[in-house]
């Protein structure tokens, strides 16, 4: 995926930066598996089970807590101050170019001088309920119950293809790892007070050098018919490295 960031945009693809979260295919919500296992990369980096709560964090803690950082481009400015170590895109470095019909935004970032006993939590996508809301008012979720249909199902917002790639291991991030809605305070990407974020946290990494890739996409009717410039897909791929010790 390049790199998007408008400011005001209602999707964010994680960073894929404004948060139209990018995933990279079509799949529909039933082709989307949550990872079963905690999949161990070579040194540290393993994908945490959804449920778990690092450091007293939730995965809907950390969706309240990196919502307006998320939504506004990755502005330094509302990077939260958690235990963990965020990962993100560089807007300023990122790509966008129309492939196949559809958007691909691409970038990434660096990470230097991580400490070995810290853990990550890393964003994929996120929508929220700033203007234009997808699909419009009455179609945003109110409650989790009905979160992960808008958010993965074809006929509404259509992220699909998530996953994370830690010093190459892959795991598919599907619903089990979605947060929200959450309530937040005004967005800063119009002034929505709701977030839904796809995220994962990572357990602390070994001395060393290690890469993290991310890739997904939207490509539903309430994207589609909300960014109709954008083609029939907006997706994301992200690589950030980083270095421990």
């Amino acid at each position: 995926m390049r790199t998007y960031t408008p400011k005001r945009s209602r999707l964010q693809v994680e960073s894929l930066e404004d948060r139209v979260a990018l995933a990279g295919g079509t799949a529909a919500l039933s082709s989307l598996h949550p990872a079963a296992e905690v999949r161990s990369a070579r040194g540290g980096g393993a994908v945490l089970p959804p449920t778990d709560r690092p450091y007293g964090y939730s995965l809907t803690d950390m969706s309240q807590k990196t919502a307006p950082f998320n939504v506004s481009g990755n502005d330094p400015q509302y990077y939260p101050k958690t235990p963990f170590q965020v990962l993100y895109a560089d807007s300023s470095k990122s790509t966008l170019e129309s492939v196949n019909g559809g958007t691909a935004v691409t970038g990434g970032n660096k990470f230097k001088h991580v400490s070995p006993e810290t853990s990550f939590y890393v964003p994929l996508l996120t929508v929220d309920d700033s203007p234009p809301i997808l699909g419009g008012k009455d179609a945003f979720p109110h409650d989790s119950s009905t979160a992960a249909a808008y958010f993965f199902d074809q006929d509404q917002v259509g992220v699909t293809d998530t996953e994370i790639i830690v010093d190459g291991k892959s795991t598919l991030v599907g619903a089990a790892y979605l947060a929200g809605p959450v309530q937040t305070q005004p967005l800063p990407d119009g002034g929505g007070t709701h977030i839904i974020t796809l995220g994962v946290f990572l357990s602390p990494m070994s001395k060393g050098k290690h890469t993290v890739e991310i890739k997904g996409e939207f490509a539903g009717e309430f994207f589609r018919t909300a960014y109709p410039t954008l083609g029939n897909f907006l997706s994301e791929d992200f690589t950030y490295v980083v270095h421990v010790g």
